[in-house]
């Protein structure tokens, strides 16, 4: 907010959670909000610790392939998020 940015998927007030935490439990309104601004995430496997990345750093992915859509919300069942790359918008 300091440098007129900002990012829909996050909450305007701070809540306790890390943006990891919140991309994993995510529901609802805020689940729609991850899903149109994440554009990018990098992940631990749960098998052998196997590192994988989903996404892009500039562009959102073709709709059938947004295997991103897997992540959000489902509570690190099929991975750990270490990276997560989301769009920003300039404030108005």
């Amino acid at each position: 907010a300091d440098h007129g940015v900002q990012c829909a998927a996050l909450p305007a007030t701070p809540d306790g959670r890390t943006v990891s935490e919140l991309v994993a439990a995510a529901t609802g309104t805020e689940r729609i909000a991850v899903r149109h601004t994440l554009l990018r995430l990098d992940v631990v496997l749960p098998d052998n610790d196997a590192h994988a990345r989903f996404g892009g750093e500039c562009m959102k992915d073709v709709a059938g392939y947004d295997v991103k859509r897997l992540f959000t919300g489902s509570q690190g069942t099929f991975g750990i998020l270490t990276t997560l790359i989301f769009k920003l918008s300039v404030q108005a």
